[in-house]
């Protein structure tokens, strides 16, 4: 393996998957990640998914799965991911999608038969210039991010990236069309006009501030705080508050 990490054998790695799922944090499903994790260990299970259990961290023996073929860890809480995921060589596609990630480890560059790998939605200010050694890559999807600019290594070869809606200005743009022109990527991307966004959370502000005049009293006040705390928010999905 390529980390720090010795090969464990199947009990002893069930085992430190339980100590892991004891050490939860509020709000995480980790028995419930753990029972797939079981399966897939009991089974060899090519696929896993982890998805949707609200998970803030996984185990770094993830990195123990090495016959995993596609692994999904969207729609959790995860603002890390462990280097050892660098040790599943296999891996063919990889979600990460709707979560809190800002960074991805170096050793991500070791997944060499990597074909799908979607980062979108996250917190994402820089991403690492190893992604550019995932010569099979096919797709990349890193839209709904923070990113500025991406490294001009992951221009490797003739792929797709969708960079739409991250922070990039329209000079930079202009850079990494011209990269993608000269070396094949489909590149999607779109340009970041700090004034859109002023204006945007501008009438979001008067939003949110005609909603609560509409309040009765301070029950309703409560139930709109709660709300305005959940992922409906970000489908815009004010409309109940206006019947």
């Amino acid at each position: 393996m390529s980390s720090n990490q010795q090969p464990l054998s199947k009990e002893d790695l069930k085992q430190r998957l339980h100590q892991w799922a004891n050490r939860r944090q509020e709000g995480e499903d980790r028995q419930g990640a753990l029972r797939k994790m079981l399966e897939c260990v009991d089974n060899e299970l090519t696929t896993l998914d982890l998805s949707e259990f609200n998970l803030k961290f996984l185990p770094e023996e993830i990195g123990q799965f090495t016959w995993l073929e596609k692994l999904v860890l969207g729609g959790n809480r995860l603002q890390t991911i462990p280097g050892s995921i660098g040790d599943l060589t296999e891996l063919q596609d990889l979600f990460l999608d709707s979560n809190q990630l800002t960074t991805i480890p170096e050793p991500i560059g070791n997944l060499a038969k990597l074909q799908f790998f979607s980062l979108t939605a996250n917190q994402l200010t820089t991403i690492p210039g190893s992604i550019g050694n995932l010569t099979k890559l096919q797709d990349l999807l890193l839209d709904n991010n923070q990113l500025q600019t991406i490294p001009d290594s992951l221009f490797s070869h003739a792929y797709q990236i969708n960079l739409e809606q991250n922070r990039i200005l329209a000079q930079e743009v202009q850079r990494l069309n011209q990269l993608a022109r000269q070396s094949g990527v489909r590149l999607n991307i779109s340009i970041f006009e700090p004034q859109q966004v002023a204006q945007s959370t501008s009438n979001q502000n008067q939003v949110i501030l005609a909603i609560l005049e509409r309040c009765q009293n301070e029950e309703e006040k409560a139930e709109f705080n709660n709300f305005f705390n959940s992922p409906e928010v970000s489908n815009g999905d004010f409309k109940r508050f206006f019947v």
